[in-house]
């Protein structure tokens, strides 16, 4: 199996995603799996002083690097480009929004796509707690916020369920 995950590197770049990256690539590998990571650069046009990026190819990993696009169209242009180069069997996208717009055509190419939001840096906290104050008025994780996050899946899983059993007939496999 071949999977292609695309992440952010910089100069002394230090992250969660990335820390995550350096650990499931080599687990990845164990387990027969063929990595291969699409770099952005930014802040630099030298891969060498990007901590990331120089620790999987030391590893034996291939990675692709290209200077940081100015525009998201751009960025989504070349991760498309590299995946009609070498397509992997499953795209992931690690924390990158331009990854998460490609996988809009990836999918449609038939290649199962993964998408990952995380990370524990005060810039993440941030965007996490504007979203909170900017749709429910909080900055804090409250009871009722908990709540309605519940009854909202619960909901959405129940009415998934009950479509699910009214359309399986139409597309599931007779056998």
């Amino acid at each position: 199996m071949n999977i292609t995950i695309c992440a952010y590197d910089r100069p002394n770049y230090v992250s969660g995603p990335n820390a995550w990256l350096r650990r499931i690539a080599p687990a990845l590998r164990q387990r027969g799996v063929t990595v291969r990571v699409l770099f952005f650069l930014t802040g630099t046009h030298d891969p060498a002083q990007c901590p990331t990026l120089t620790a999987l190819q030391q590893d034996g990993f291939a990675c692709v690097a290209t200077p940081f696009p100015r525009y998201t169209e751009q960025r989504v242009r070349w991760l498309l480009q590299q995946v009609q180069f070498n397509p992997p069997d499953v795209f992931v996208s690690n924390l990158m929004l331009p990854g998460f717009y490609a996988a809009r055509w990836i999918q449609s190419a038939g290649i199962p796509t993964v998408g990952i939001l995380h990370s524990n840096d005060a810039f993440h906290h941030g965007v996490v707690d504007g979203f909170r104050w900017a749709l429910l008025g909080t900055d804090t994780l409250s009871l009722p916020m908990l709540l309605t996050s519940t009854i909202v899946a619960i909901v959405w899983f129940v009415s998934g369920a009950f479509y699910f059993r009214r359309m399986e007939k139409t597309f599931a496999d007779v056998v």
